[in-house]
């Protein structure tokens, strides 16, 4: 069994019955490959026989502050190509063990350095504004899922369909994954969005684990106010409410609701009392025919 393992460091065991309890055993060198920080395959085809490894040996790498011993990292690129064997599946789930990790952005980096994620999808790719988010997404308490946005930033919207089958993304990594291009535009329009409202009605448009995405990758702290703010912010008074107030029921409701929200989130409204002179400003308007 220890000689089918991946790497010599994970091929050492622990004899616990007789004839010699307590014994190493260690037919692969891997002590001497722990003490050396080295991760290095038990034979040349090891990476042919499952090129999950490849993905493996970067997050062990990167985990430990080991490296590649050399003939390994030669068998690595040669056999980058045995990737197009495993199914999406499988590479999804070494890349939410990669996810999972202290500091994932290392091992992305080096899996990018590598080839591996250009051999997975040519557009795949993770550069240092990636590794910069993916820090920040730690800052901000992000769900896991908002990781998924962020190593697919760099991919061209056109490839963002091909991308997510290679993948065998969930549907709400789908989903998240999806709406990077337009969480892309909508970076492009916050410099000219100056009000609190503005900002939530642009970004109320993105799945939550994309916005934690725009808000790790962007220089606008406006994001993160979204998060941690306006996006619950929500107004004191409610339909009933508005109803016993003389606004019809129907569209007129949702509406009014809309606009007490941004009052409330521009700061043009603080109490109820205030929501409720807003509230018949409208009615007033409506009444000229101006609502």
């Amino acid at each position: 069994d220890l000689l089918r393992r991946d790497f010599t460091i994970n091929a050492i065991a622990l004899q616990i019955t007789s004839p010699a309890p307590g014994e190493l055993l260690d037919p692969t060198g891997g002590v001497a490959d722990l003490r050396g920080s080295v991760v290095r395959v038990l034979h040349d085809r090891s990476f042919q026989d499952d090129a999950t490894r490849i993905l493996r040996a970067a997050r062990y790498e990167a985990r430990f502050g080991f490296r590649l011993e050399e003939r390994t990292l030669d068998l690595l690129q040669r056999d980058l190509t045995f990737l197009d064997s495993i199914s999406g599946t499988r590479i999804r789930h070494e890349l939410v063990r990669t996810f999972a990790e202290a500091e994932p952005e290392r091992a992305l980096a080096r899996l990018h350095e590598l080839g591996v994620l250009a051999a997975i999808h040519p557009a795949l790719s993770f550069g240092p504004a990636q590794a910069k988010g993916i820090r920040r997404l730690r800052e901000l308490g992000a769900p896991g899922l908002a990781a998924w946005p962020i190593l697919a930033w760099s991919a061209p919207d056109a490839q963002i369909p091909d991308l997510v089958r290679r993948l065998a993304l969930t549907r709400a990594q789908t989903v998240a994954v999806h709406a990077v291009p337009a969480a892309r535009g909508i970076e492009a329009r916050l410099a000219a969005s100056s009000r609190p409202s503005d900002i939530t009605h642009l970004l109320d448009t993105l799945p939550l684990p994309t916005v934690y995405a725009l808000a790790a990758l962007s220089e606008d702290a406006r994001v993160a106010s979204y998060l941690t703010t306006w996006r619950t912010a929500r107004p004191i008074l409610r339909g009933d409410d508005l109803i016993a107030q003389g606004v019809p029921r129907g569209p007129d409701v949702a509406h009014v609701l809309a606009r007490l929200r941004a009052a409330k989130l521009n700061g043009e409204v603080n109490t109820r009392a205030d929501e409720e002179h807003l509230v018949d400003e409208f009615l007033a308007r409506e009444r000229l025919g101006l609502a």
